[in-house]
């Protein structure tokens, strides 16, 4: 039973739902960054069917700073976001669960 509450909790915890609403909470523009990263490779197929390599190679090239910069962005971000927002403060029902039993 205890294994159960606590697999419980961590669901409730560290869902993917939760997750990414503290991503949001925390960095606002993680949306636009996720949009640029669903959208981009799309184009860069599309270019790529289409025979045009140089804006092929231009938008590759956009793309991958989009995802370094906004890797380093958000990573800055989380670092910096306040304690609501951070995982030491969605471990203390774990450790409330197994100090009581």
């Amino acid at each position: 039973m205890f294994i159960f509450e606590l697999l419980k909790e961590y669901k409730k915890q560290f869902g993917f739902k939760n997750v990414f609403l503290r991503n949001i909470k925390a960095n606002k523009l993680i949306i636009l960054y996720l949009t640029f990263s669903l959208f981009f490779p799309i184009i860069i197929v599309s270019l790529l069917y289409m025979n045009l390599y140089i804006w092929m190679g231009v938008t590759a090239l956009l793309y991958f700073l989009i995802l370094f910069f906004g890797g380093v962005q958000h990573k800055a971000k989380m670092v910096k976001s306040i304690p609501e927002n951070s995982i030491g403060l969605d471990l203390i029902p774990f450790r409330k669960m197994l100090k009581d039993n």
